[in-house]
This record gives C-alpha cells, structure tokens and sequence, in this order.
C-alpha cells in the first residue's frame, strides 16, 4: 500500500515539474499577414506562430489579440486558439480609419508573467491613407530595419537571410500564367522530417512595397536575446498556479442547505449556441462543491444550462456561483510599452497614381455561386418527388415568432396572394377572433370555426397534404405550431396529386427530431452568457475555372491566402493553386513557418 501510494505521489510530483516547466518558458508570438499594406475598410488576414523558449508549441494554448489604434486606443480584442503552434485571426480596419499604421498586441495568460519587455509580442499593420502622404524612404533597404526615432535595438535581418532561409523546405512550380485570371499552381515539399507548421501569402507586386516585418527579425530577434542572456529565462509566475490557459473553461462551486455535497451528485452542462446543436455532458461535483468544465470551444458568446442529478430525498435548494477562465471579457490594463513609438515605412508614391488598386480588395471580388437559404435547406430535407420545387410559397416553421398563432391556417392568412382563408362559424364567416388565443387546445372547428380556402371563388378546392400524405384541413389543425417545421403551398394546378389539383395544395411538414431551435429554451437553472473564441471572417479566393466567374472585374491585391499548411514525415508535401487577377504581371509570394525544434521557415520569390 505504501509502495502504491508512493508511486502516486512521484507522478504528481513528476507532472507539476513537467507543467510548471512548460509555464516557466518565455513565449513569443508573430504574426504573418496576407499583404504588406492595407487600407481602411479592408480585412487584415493573419497566422498567428507561437513559440516557448526555442520550440514551437504544439499544445493548444489560447492567444490573445488587441487591436490599436495609432493613439494607444483599443479598437477590437480577441482571443483565438492556438493548435500545432499556430492559429488563425482577422481584423477589419475601420472604414473611416485616419492613421497610417495599426497596433497588434499579442500575448498569452503566461506570457503575461514575463518581464514587461517580453509580457506582448506587438507588431504594426500599416495602412494606406488616403488622406496622407507617407514620408520618403524611412526604410533601410540594405539591413531591412524599420527605423523609430525612439528605437534603441530594431530587430535586423541581412538581405540574404531575407529571401534564403529555407533550407527545410522546397518550392516546385506546377503551372505559372500571369495572364488574364491565369491559373497558378506550385508544390510545397519538406526536405526533412520535422513536423512543421507554414502560412503562404501571394500578393500583386506591382505596387513595390517591402514589408519590415517577418518572421526572421520577429521570432529570430526573440531567439537571439535569449542566447545572449540566458539568465533572464525565470518567469514571475505570481497569480498562475497550475492553470493551463487552452480552450473555454468554467470554474464554478455549488452550494447546498446541508454545506456539504454528496458524491453521486453530478451536474449536467449545456451549452446553446443559436444555429449549432448544443453540447451536454456531464462532469463530477467534488464534496467541497468545486466543479470544472473544460475543453469547450464555440464563437462568438453562447448561454450555459446547469442541472444537478442527486440521489437525496426530497427536493434540495442548490445555489450556482461560476467563473469564465482566461481573458475572454477584457484586455489587461493599457500599457504604452510599445517597441516603436513612431513606425512608418518606405511606400513607393507610384501607388497613388494608379486608381486600378484604389479601392480594390479580396472581399469585393463577386463570385457567382449558389448558397443555400433556409428555405432552400428544408426544401432539401423535407420535400421530395413532385413536391420538390414547383411553383409554390415557401415558410420555415421553425422560427420563434411563429408559435404564437393558434393555428397554422391563421399564421398564412394574408401571407399568399391570391389565397384567401376564413373562418366559417355558425355566425357566418369572420377573421380571427380574440377568444382563438387562448392556450387550451381543443378540436380545431369546435374553437375556430371551420376553414375555407379558395384562390378566385369559394367553389375551389385546394387539397391538403401531411409530409406528402393525403390528408384534410381538420387534421392539420389539430397540429400544434411547434410541431411544423415546413410548408409549401402550391398555386394553381398542383400536379403532385393522384388526380391532380387544379386549384392548388397546401402541404404540410412535421419535424422529425433533429431541428435546431433558433431560440433555445433553458431550463429553470438558468442560461448564464459565457464568451467563445473571435470569429474567423473566411478568406473568399476565386475559382476561374468555372467560365461565368470569368466575368467579374477582378482588382486583387491578396490573390492567395493559405494560412496553415502541416507537413511532416508523413505528409512531405502540399500544393496550393490560386488564380491571377486582371492585370497583373508580378506576383509576390511568401512562405514563411516554424519547425518543431524552432528552426524558422522564410521563402520570399518573385514571380514575372
């Protein structure tokens, strides 16, 4: 026994070390961007590479994002995860946007314990104004520093180290043409078999703009500082504990009458977020009323559902306290730290001249494709054979606004033109009456009268259909509204009858189980609002082998985004293929990731 339990102490010592250890490296973060210049309204696309101490970190770790504006005023904070020592973020720069450069602060919960010149890894998204003028060659062309008035150490990179170090990886070209939309296709391979974590940009070089930030003089001058002071690798890890920042996580104590929780007590989580399933499970309550919820990941914000399952008799009253972990709420106090007080760069004035890149960007470009509506989901689901398509008024049920009619014939009165729906009681025809809402539900013609449907006369017969089954009106009334998900109803002459239906059909879907509810509803313990992840605006990329998209004017600047390639012994290799715009004749392209051991990844080309 006491052999065992030894045994289980040296694994928790063992684990502690191993975890303190990974908190106690320095963390560095850079970030590479579709395009070297942007302009106010446009999207900026980022990867996001993390590295501790000199390896790239592989487990999941949440990243943080502040925007700034040029003044120290946060626009836009963000939180993404990070998996495989990389991670995706976007930011749209305001449309009225008046500073030539934009601030991004990234950093991590650890991080945050370094010293403060290390606690934010902050970089500058500079941006064409249209209402300044950019100062002339303050850019180093030879060393490649972005020069400050106050900078005491800009981070350098020699022009050959620029352009050349990609000794782990090799660039096969498959197909080139630098026509008119022309088709491009080229072939990423890895030389070794270090798993590595790549990001690849191709940009229209046209406009000759040299971008002071990558990866060598970001993450290599990070590499650099701590070779030459090994010393200073000891983190502050004041205010972390244990805690591990990856993924949602929710902290929270039960209380009970009794002060004391028994250990059959479970609570069941659920997690609702609008137009996703939700996601239940179950986790443990500990006797001292501690529970954690972890490994959660949505966007956006989502509501939480706490129910406990106990074995105690009688009814218990329990009381819920929670915590959201992480910085998901805020973005930590301002410091004005940055690295470069006043950055500008070198921007060739021939830019301005061309109205062709004014106001072009990779989300103007119109490609003509088919995306499913609601409507057109349920159509999929529901409808088939003679019922699919077909001159018909379309309804989703599935709304929250609808479950306040009585019935489904008083939710379509008005909403056909042409159709024409009353109810016929013993007083003579009449409109809905107030008395109809009321929350009993009885025989439909016994509490609303009995229906009569007619397109031009009240001789017409419009026949009726339950999920394509022949039925009549009294029999749809007797449906409650949150048991209909879909209906379609037919104009004049409806073929999909036995004997056809000259004057039209209503036909009528039940749902069949797996609907998801716009508006969820939670349960008496509450939906408390807990924060997810930042949206990722998705990167549009055109595909001109299809002939009609060939039409659209097409201006890009972006012309390829692919912001996470994995290769390894396994998958040695990676293509991607991306077409020209318009008119450009010089294409930029930039590869740039992280090697497992840390080595970093730089291949810029270009192509004419």
């Amino acid at each position: 026994m006491m052999k065992k339990y030894c045994l289980y102490l040296l694994l928790i010592v063992i684990s502690s070390q191993q975890l303190f250890a990974q908190i106690n490296k320095e963390i560095a973060i850079y970030a590479h961007t579709n395009q070297q210049l942007y302009r106010a309204g446009e999207t900026v696309f980022a990867k996001l590479f993390i590295v501790d101490a000199d390896t790239l970190m592989l487990q999941p770790v949440n990243i943080y994002a502040d925007w700034y504006n040029a003044e120290g005023y946060l626009i836009e904070h963000q939180t993404v995860l990070s998996e495989f020592g990389g991670a995706t973020a976007t930011f749209t720069i305001p449309a009225q946007y008046s500073f030539e450069f934009v601030r991004l602060r990234l950093y991590t919960l650890t991080s945050l314990q370094q010293s403060s010149q290390s606690a934010y890894s902050d970089q500058v998204i500079f941006v064409r104004n249209k209402k300044k003028i950019n100062k002339l060659s303050n850019l180093d062309s030879i060393n490649n520093v972005l020069i400050s008035e106050t900078d005491q150490e800009p981070a350098q990179c020699t022009s050959a180290e620029l352009n050349s170090l990609d000794s782990g990886i090799q660039i096969k070209l498959v197909e080139k043409n630098l026509g008119f939309k022309g088709r491009n296709e080229w072939i990423i391979e890895n030389k070794g078999n270090q798993f590595m974590n790549l990001s690849v940009s191709v940009v229209d070089d046209e406009m000759n703009i040299t971008n002071p930030f990558n990866i060598l003089n970001q993450l290599g001058a990070f590499y650099r500082r701590k070779s030459n002071n090994k010393s200073a690798t000891s983190i502050a890890t004041k205010g972390i504990g244990m805690y591990n920042d990856a993924y949602i996580q929710l902290k929270g104590t039960i209380q009970s009458e009794s002060k004391r929780i028994d250990k059959k007590v479970q609570l069941i989580c659920s997690i609702f977020k609008r137009g996703q399933m939700p996601i239940i499970n179950e986790y443990p309550v500990y006797i001292d009323g501690s529970f954690l919820i972890q490994n959660l990941y949505f966007t956006d914000s989502a509501k939480l559902s706490i129910q406990l399952n106990h074995q105690e008799k009688g009814k218990k009253k329990f009381g819920v306290t929670y915590t959201q972990l992480g910085l998901f709420k805020d973005a930590p106090l301002f410091q004005n730290n940055w690295k470069w007080k006043h950055p500008y760069m070198n921007i060739n004035q021939s830019v301005n001249s061309n109205p062709y890149y004014i106001s072009t960007d990779i989300n103007e470009v119109v490609v003509h494709s088919f995306v499913k509506s609601e409507i057109h989901e349920l159509e999929d689901k529901y409808a088939s054979g003679l019922f699919k398509g077909g001159d018909a008024f379309e309804f989703n049920l599935l709304k929250p606004n609808t479950i306040s009619f009585p019935t489904l014939f008083h939710y379509l009165q008005g909403k056909v033109p042409g159709l024409q729906i009353v109810f016929q009681s013993s007083m003579g025809p009449s409109s809905i009456d107030t008395s109809i809402f009321s929350s009993k539900k009885e025989e439909g013609s016994a509490l609303f009268g009995v229906p009569k449907f007619y397109w031009r006369s009240s001789q017409d017969e419009i026949k009726f259909f339950l999920n394509q089954m022949p039925t009549d009106a009294s029999t749809i009334m007797t449906l409650l509204m949150n048991e209909i998900a879909y209906v379609k109803v037919f104009r004049p002459p409806f073929l999909g009858a036995a004997l056809g239906a000259p004057n039209g059909a209503i036909a009528v879907y039940t749902k069949i189980g797996d609907e998801i509810e716009l508006e969820p509803s939670f349960t008496k313990y509450g939906g408390y609002p807990i924060l997810g992840y930042t949206s990722v605006i998705p990167y549009i990329q055109p595909d001109y082998s299809i002939t009609k998209n060939r039409e659209i004017q097409d201006g890009r600047k972006s012309l390829c985004w692919v912001p996470t390639i994995y290769l390894n012994h396994q998958q040695k290799s990676q293509g991607f293929v991306y077409y020209n715009n318009d008119k450009s004749k010089k294409h930029r392209i930039i590869v740039e990731g992280v090697m497992h051991n840390g080595k970093l990844v730089r291949k810029e080309w270009v192509v004419e």
